[in-house]
């Protein structure tokens, strides 16, 4: 299946490296990469006994770096460790432009912070001070988005949708807890024990009578893979330096009487650039699902649960995992051929990468609402350049991907899934204390999580008249016109998104069944009033609709919202409480 991937936002995956002030030229709004081969060439050529001359200078640099312990002092001579700095005070600085100009495909542009051109301000010309810059993974000169974080982002997805859908909560929470009282665990081993619960069969090891989990061989994801994607045409064939900045509603106390408490929206300045692919550019992938395996695999399997070769028993668990992962069933991989096989499962796993972001899409809505109520109205116009940089991928109609560098722990983690459901609270907060996450940098101990708001805070890009999210990304069928990038917020958000107007309305069906209250029923429900807690009515019988409070799940939901909730049935046969599952799509 080729995939169109659409950039609303800027993307960054990195390298895990950050190019210093030696490695690049920051002019004039244009970021010029400069290798230590090109810069020992032009100084041999533009310099006499150049290559000297360039090694005395940067020894001298660092020397009086180690001698100062002033930070400031120490920062600015790290920004003036660069190749424009030593070729201005040989007078070759024109020689060096020249050249850069001359490489083609050079000349990034560069997203400076904005503030000086909406105070009426011109913009810094010359050479700019970028600091430290993220490396973007690259093929040869140009970044691209690499299969293994497409195939991340993937699993993320089906993990979330599997918990959301099929979870045993009783033996999540196990393996949860158990990780937690685990003193050597590691946060990004954290949810390995959970993923190997979802993903893994068991296999049976005959000569030891024993039954092995978390053997990698029994990874139904082996059968998934993506490719590379890489930009289409020649359009936009460039990437972007820029500058992210965090974004967060800060508490401000009166210097006088501390015990009042206001707060408003804010800034935190950072010392972070990064190399992008810009909104607005076509990346091209595949994705292949290995339907001839899967059907092999169903005969194999015929109707036990594992597939037998002497004393030895694999795949146990596979017929209910790919059902459940990934939307097919053990009789239809054996009776519909490879290519229907993988038309199903791609477009299965294409839903769940979208009902995955727009799920994290209504978290961040939630951060935006409250960025918005407590915006100051100052000459920054933060609030209204925010809304700006989300509408593209509010009004967007086309299954969203939400993947990289600043899309957070609810686009990278299964986190979102706990989080919604208001019984995981303690587990949520115990997750976040243990590896400290959300602890601001100067907070004292012992650090107490507060999950109502969790992330407070979000990285975004800042532009010329908007401050953009990072990492998403429109699917675009075969033929379909690319949604419009520099969509602004009075178009979206007053004719609400393209996505909620094009869909489909879903409908709340009455209950058929007797209520046990050994094994509650799940039941349809409309919230009739959005709020902490949301309101909803549950639909039982045409004469018997049920309103209550709805727990698990901490943020408000739009009115009218049909959802599925788990049900307490007491023994009289009465509902008495209900719990979010899921929206109903």
């Amino acid at each position: 299946m080729q995939l169109r991937l659409y950039t609303l936002s800027p993307l960054h995956i990195g390298t895990g490296e950050n190019l210093a002030p030696l490695d690049y030229v920051a002019y004039d709004g244009r970021f010029y990469r400069v290798t230590q081969d090109d810069l020992v060439r032009l100084v041999k050529q533009a310099i006499p006994n150049g290559a000297r001359t360039l090694a005395n200078w940067i020894s001298d640099q660092y020397a009086e770096l180690n001698e100062t312990r002033d930070n400031r002092r120490q920062s600015a001579i790290m920004a003036a460790t660069n190749p424009y700095t030593f070729f201005q005070k040989q007078g070759k600085a024109q020689v060096l432009l020249q050249f850069l100009r001359s490489v083609p495909g050079s000349g990034s542009k560069v997203i400076l912070d904005d503030d000086r051109s909406i105070k009426g301000q011109p913009r810094p010309t010359g050479a700019v001070d970028l600091g430290q810059v993220r490396e973007a993974a690259r093929s040869a000169e140009y970044p691209y988005l690499p299969g293994s974080s497409l195939k991340g982002a993937l699993r993320t997805a089906l993990l979330y949708n599997y918990l959301s859908n099929h979870a045993d909560v009783a033996q999540i929470e196990r393996i949860v807890k158990k990780q937690l009282a685990d003193p050597k665990v590691r946060r990004e081993s954290f949810a390995k024990p959970l993923e190997e619960a979802v993903f893994f069969c068991d296999y049976f090891d005959g000569a030891r009578n024993k039954t092995r989990s978390g053997e990698a061989q029994m990874d139904l994801m082996r059968v998934v893979s993506l490719s590379d994607a890489r930009w289409v045409g020649t359009n936009n064939y460039q990437p972007e330096v820029a500058k992210i900045n965090i974004y967060l509603v800060e508490k401000i106390r009166h210097p006088q009487r501390r015990d009042e408490v206001s707060f408003v929206s804010g800034r935190q300045r950072q010392a972070t650039y990064a190399e992008v692919i810009p909104a607005g550019s076509e990346l091209s992938a595949e994705l292949h699902v290995d339907g001839r395996y899967l059907q092999h695999l169903a005969h194999w399997l015929g109707n036990n649960d594992g597939l037998k070769r002497g004393d030895d028993r694999y795949w146990i668990g596979a017929a209910s995992r790919l059902e459940k992962l990934f939307g097919i069933s053990l009789e239809e991989a054996r009776t519909l051929k490879p290519e229907a096989i993988e038309e199903k499962i791609g477009m299965h796993l294409l839903a769940c990468y979208d009902r995955f972001s727009r799920r994290q899409l209504e978290r961040q809505g939630v951060w935006l609402d409250h960025y918005l109520r407590h915006d100051s109205g100052d000459a920054n116009n933060f609030a209204a350049r925010i809304q700006n940089g989300f509408a593209p991928v509010v009004g967007a109609a086309q299954p969203l991907l939400h993947l990289g560098y600043g899309a957070g722990f609810t686009a990278t983690t299964v986190l979102l899934y706990f989080l919604e459901d208001r019984r995981h609270d303690n587990l949520v907060k115990a997750i976040l204390e243990k590896f400290q996450i959300g602890k601001a940098p100067n907070q004292p101990p012992p650090y107490t999580a507060n999950i109502a708001r969790f992330p407070k805070s979000r990285r975004l890009v800042e532009s010329e008249n908007r401050i953009q999210p990072l990492g998403w990304i429109a699917l675009l069928k075969a033929g379909e016109a690319p949604p419009d990038v520099n969509a602004t917020a009075t178009a979206v958000f007053a004719s609400g998104s393209a996505a909620t107007e094009s869909a489909k309305p879903v409908e709340p069906e009455y209950f058929k069944g007797t209520l046990n209250p050994k094994k509650p029923p799940m039941l349809d429900a409309v919230v009739l009033k959005s709020g902490r807690p949301n309101r909803v009515l549950v639909y039982l019988e045409p004469e018997r609709r049920v309103e209550l409070d709805l727990n698990g799940y901490a943020s408000p939901l739009d009115e009218k919202t049909v959802i599925v909730v788990r049900s307490v049935i007491n023994n009289k046969g009465e509902l008495v409480q209900v719990s979010f599952s899921k929206r109903k799509s």
